[in-house]
């Protein structure tokens, strides 16, 4: 190969606090640490990143993407100053107009917790490309914790060290990969153990695959629990990813968050895992017994814009609620995403709702996306929050009411005041409700239905049961020899279904036999076959 340039071995030193925390595992599944290296290419300008696992093997993990690029210069520079980030002095959004998602800059060592080497090679287009190969090996969280305690804060620790070497490279092009070797082997096994499983299948490139993707396991009512970890990996990269929603998504047939679907759409930005493309796998209803919009389900937006405390908090985003509770269950609770990144997975407390809400939290879904503000509640796991932040109790607040409303609403209600909008806790209620009357209109109306049959069969002849909102002298009138006039709202009338029914069939009797010219005989036969043909 012409031109090889072998540089000085470079040291890379790092705050001992930083690594300390890293090395603990900050981050709870390989996703949330392929994440970083995900925002990193989308801070870069990339349009396109590609993820290869190593699918089935899982033994060399790799990301491409097409952005900037680095010169040899800018890595060294990076690699000396971990943990403390310069990517947004001066700015917040890159020159392509993408709001810059990285901050604290652990971005390169997020994946330690996935392998013990990995190696980089970027272009930035000036004719050369340079490859550098950290090895993290010799770094023990034992040995970073003794440091950590037995020094200041901003010591600094030698964690390993790598040689580049610049190549030739054709001018203009850009490009970064990062090759993640020596995989930990808890990760790799994870990956594999289910691998024979029948439900394991070869991913398709292209949307639609990953629409199929999502319906599959959203059919699955106990969601993830039911597949593999290759899958969870997928899912919870989809989730956590700035990709595009769904063509049809979050809430399909419905304009839900339109403002931001466009923003994702015009950054172009693209996630290919193994060749199947990402999008965020969030789709409602998935649940074919949910179907109508203001019966089966409902949705309300989110804004809030304002100076809590002495700086800006902006944000916006939908409360997807059902009757019944959501599927997959991975989609429950609240989603709060900062400047288009997931932090941590959905909440399912609800932000800690402090009220007991019993099984009605399972059918809430929400997601509420940061503009601008609530960065500095983030632990550098950028996966929780300091909960006693400004922005975040804003936040949690405006959860609250959206969901239960205000103290005062509350007490207008019980004065008999009507509001136009109910809290959604209200609206759930309220829809359960009025499934349940549905479903009871349905029942009753096959109910009697069957009862007009038997009485047809019974008496040979046309007979008719007519029901009536009306209260009436009494539950029910004979009006002529082929028709019974029910009065639903007459108070005689018991409460209790099955009460009803036994009720009406020996009313049915009575005016049978009173008003027909049957003998008692007839009419005792025609009650016992009502009787008989009518349990339901």
């Amino acid at each position: 190969m012409k031109n090889v340039q072998r540089l000085k071995p470079e040291y890379i030193d790092v705050a001992a606090s930083i690594i300390a925390d890293i090395s603990s595992g900050i981050y709870r599944t390989p996703a949330n640490a392929l994440k970083e290296l995900v925002s990193n290419s989308f801070d870069v300008g990339a349009t396109e990143v590609y993820i290869n696992t190593g699918y089935s093997n899982f033994d060399v993990l790799t990301v491409s993407d097409n952005g900037t690029g680095m010169s040899i210069e800018d890595f060294i520079y990076y690699m000396k100053h971990i943990g403390g980030s310069v990517k947004r002095i001066g700015k917040d959004v890159t020159e392509g107009g993408r709001p810059i998602i990285g901050k604290i800059g652990i971005g390169v060592l997020a994946v330690s917790q996935i392998c013990k080497e990995l190696t980089v090679i970027s272009s930035d287009g000036n004719g050369k490309k340079f490859e550098a190969t950290i090895d993290l090996s010799e770094f023990e969280e034992i040995e970073a914790r003794k440091r950590q305690l037995g020094e200041h804060e901003d010591s600094r620790i030698r964690i390993g060290k790598f040689q580049p070497v610049l190549y030739d490279e054709q001018k203009g092009k850009r490009y970064t990969m990062i090759m993640l070797k020596n995989l930990n082997e808890g990760f790799s096994l994870s990956l594999k153990k289910d691998f024979d499983l029948p439900n394991l299948k070869q991913r398709v490139a292209n949307p639609q695959g990953f629409l199929d993707f999502v319906r599959e396991i959203g059919s699955a009512r106990r969601g993830l629990t039911q597949f593999t970890e290759y899958d969870r990996l997928i899912w919870e990269m989809a989730i956590m990813a700035p990709v595009r929603y769904l063509d049809q998504g979050p809430i399909m047939g419905e304009k839900c968050i339109p403002k931001i679907k466009n923003k994702l759409d015009n950054y172009h930005f693209r996630v290919i895992v193994d060749g199947l493309e990402l999008r965020k796998p969030i789709l409602f209803p998935l649940d074919e017994k949910v179907k109508k919009r203001g019966v089966d389900y409902g949705f309300v937006p989110v804004n809030f814009n304002g100076i809590v405390g002495s700086s800006r908090l902006k944000f916006e985003g939908y409360v997807y609620f059902q009757r019944k509770a959501i599927i997959p269950p991975e989609l429950r609770g609240v989603l709060i995403r900062i400047r288009n990144v997931a932090i941590g997975y959905y909440d399912k407390s609800l932000l800690h709702y402090p009220l007991p809400t019993g099984p009605i939290a399972n059918q809430v879904s929400m997601e509420i996306h940061v503009e601008e503000g609530l960065e500095n509640a983030l632990n550098i796991d950028r996966n929780s929050f300091r909960e006693t932040d400004l922005h975040y109790l804003a936040v949690q607040r405006k959860v609250f009411e959206i969901l239960a409303g205000t103290k005062k609403e509350a007490l207008e209600r019980k004065r008999g005041v009507k509001k136009k909008r109910l809290p959604v806790f209200d609206k759930i209620r309220l829809y359960s409700k009025r499934r349940r009357d549905f479903e009871a209109r349905k029942r009753e109306k096959y109910y009697l239905e069957n009862l007009e049959n038997t009485i047809r069969r019974t008496l040979r002849t046309d007979f008719s049961i007519e029901e009536v909102d009306e209260v009436g002298e009494q539950p029910l009138a004979m009006i002529d020899s082929k028709r019974i006039r029910l009065y639903n709202k007459n108070f005689l009338w018991p409460k209790r279904r099955d009460e009803r029914n036994v009720f009406r069939k020996l009313l049915i009797f009575k005016e049978i036999s009173e008003n027909l010219s049957e003998s008692i005989e007839s009419a005792k036969r025609i009650f016992y076959q009502l009787l008989e043909r009518s349990r339901k």
